[in-house]
């Protein structure tokens, strides 16, 4: 649950924690990454983008593994704002919050 009281599922969760054994998360993800369904497009980009927005969360990430396709905002001012918008064989490295190059099309290929 977020600190808004939005009870929310994320994918994937970065966290910076200083006690990795502790029951619960409480603190604010440094990284939020969700990735696209059919079900969950238009709330991923929307609703939940609002919520960790208001959250405080730094960093948000939406893939799109049907159309290979990452968009990256950061938390600028209490606004999100987009950084990268990549597809296909495109490449972006992120510094933050760790340094990472990403290659939307590699997310999705198979051995």
């Amino acid at each position: 649950m977020l600190w808004t009281g939005d009870i929310l599922e994320p994918d994937m969760t970065v966290l910076s924690r200083d006690d990795p054994d502790a029951t619960y998360v409480t603190e604010i993800p440094r990284l939020v990454v969700e990735i696209l369904s059919p079900s969950s497009r238009r709330r991923d980009v929307g609703d939940k983008r609002t919520a960790y927005r208001d959250a405080g969360v730094p960093s948000y990430w939406v893939i799109d593994p049907i159309n290979p396709r990452l968009r990256v905002w950061r938390l600028e001012d209490g606004e999100y704002v987009e950084i990268a918008d990549i597809s296909g064989d495109e490449e972006w490295t992120a510094t933050e919050p760790f340094e990472v190059t990403i290659r939307p099309a590699d997310l999705t290929r198979r051995p």
